[in-house]
C-alpha cells in the first residue's frame, strides 16, 4: 500500500478522518510545539467578545527565537487595547506565551482559500512586506510610541538649547555643587528608585521602552523563558528572593513594586508555602510494593518522565 504525504493533519475517530490543520502551520515556541486549532479554541472560550470573529497565527524570526503572530478579523470600532489584554491572558494561562504582536484587520481581509480556508502562510508574507491592512497592531503601537518620545525629546532639547540664553560659566561659579549629594539623592522614596529599576528591567527583557505601569508582563509580548529572565535581573539587582506566584498576581511595573517593596520592608506574602514533602507524593494506586535494588549512583542508565523528571516520592 502506498501513501502520499499531503501535509494535513488530523486524527481517525470511529472510522472518520478529521483534518484539524496544516503541518507547515504548526508554530514551534520554547521547543514545544503549539497548533493554530488549540490556540483557536482557547481564545474562543476567553474571549467572549470576538466569537464569531476569524483570527489566524503565524510565527516570525525575531532576534534569535521565533515570535508568534496572532491576525484578527475585527470591527474598527473594537477596543483593540482591551482585546490583546485578553487574549494575552487566555493564551498565557493554558500556554505560558504571549504573542509578539496582535495585529486587527478589517473583517474577510485574511487571506482565504475558494473553500473560505484561512491561508496563513500568505498572510505571514503580507505582514512581513507591511502589507496588511492593519487597524491596530499592538507592535506598532508601542513603536511609535517610543518613536514619538524620542521625537518628543529631540524638539525639547532643541527648544532649550534655542529658546535659552544663559552663561555656562555663571552658572558654574553661581551654584555650589555637593558632588556627594548629586551622586546620591538621600530625598529620593525608595519605592520611586525600586519603581526605575523594575522599569528599566522591562524594557531590556522586553525590548520596549513605552508602555503603560499598569500592563502585565505577558500582555506586553512577554512570556515564560522571558519571565525568569526578568526575575533573574531583578533578583540580582535588589538581591532577594521572589516568589513567583506572588509576583504573577500583579505582573505589571506597579505590581512587582510593590510587591518587592513589601519583600525589602519583612511582609510575608499572601500565599500558602509548598510543602514539598507533602505535596509530592505517590498515589497508593501506583506506589512501588518494594524497595529500591540499587542506589542512584549505581544507576547507568536514567529515564526522563518530562521538564521536571519527578514522579513523587513517599516515606
Amino acid at each position: 500500500m502506498e501513501f502520499y504525504r499531503t501535509g494535513d493533519l488530523g486524527f481517525l475517530y470511529e472510522g472518520h478522518l478529521y483534518i484539524t490543520g496544516r503541518i507547515k502551520e504548526m508554530i514551534i515556541v520554547n521547543g514545544h510545539n503549539i497548533y493554530p486549532s488549540d490556540l483557536q479554541v482557547t481564545i474562543a472560550q476567553g474571549v467572549q467578545a470576538l466569537a464569531g470573529a476569524a483570527y489566524g497565527f503565524f510565527s516570525v524570526a525575531s532576534d534569535t527565537k521565533e515570535q508568534v503572530i496572532a491576525v484578527v478579523e475585527s470591527r474598527p470600532e473594537e477596543n483593540f487595547a482591551l482585546r490583546i489584554q485578553e487574549i494575552n491572558k487566555a493564551v498565557s494561562d493554558r500556554f505560558s506565551i504571549s504573542f509578539y504582536d496582535v495585529v486587527f484587520v478589517p473583517r474577510d481581509t485574511i487571506p482565504r482559500a475558494d473553500n473560505r480556508k484561512l491561508q496563513m502562510l500568505k498572510a505571514r508574507t503580507l505582514y512581513l512586506e507591511g502589507k496588511l491592512p492593519v487597524l491596530y497592531s499592538s507592535r506598532s503601537y508601542y513603536m511609535k510610541k517610543q518613536n514619538s518620545t524620542l521625537l518628543g525629546r529631540s524638539i525639547g532639547k532643541a527648544e532649550t538649547i534655542i529658546g535659552k540664553s544663559y552663561d555656562i560659566a555663571d552658572n558654574i561659579i553661581g551654584k555650589s555643587i555637593d558632588t556627594a549629594d548629586t551622586l546620591i539623592d538621600k530625598s529620593m522614596d525608595v519605592t520611586d528608585e525600586i519603581f526605575i529599576q523594575v522599569r528599566s528591567a522591562f524594557q531590556k527583557v522586553l525590548k520596549i521602552d513605552q508602555f503603560s505601569p499598569t500592563e502585565s508582563f505577558l500582555a506586553l509580548g512577554g512570556d515564560s523563558l522571558m519571565g525568569f529572565e526578568l526575575i533573574n535581573s531583578i533578583e540580582e539587582k535588589f538581591h532577594i528572593k521572589l516568589d513567583l506566584r506572588e509576583l504573577l498576581r500583579d505582573s505589571s511595573v506597579a505590581g512587582i513594586t510593590r510587591y518587592i517593596h513589601s519583600v525589602l520592608s519583612g511582609a510575608s506574602g499572601r500565599t500558602k508555602a509548598i510543602n514539598l514533602k507533602n505535596e509530592c507524593r505517590l498515589d497508593d494506586s501506583i506506589r512501588f510494593d518494594a524497595t529500591y535494588t540499587k542506589a542512584p549512583a549505581a544507576c547507568r542508565k536514567i529515564f526522563l518522565t518530562g521538564g521536571a523528571g519527578f514522579l513523587g516520592g513517599r516515606n
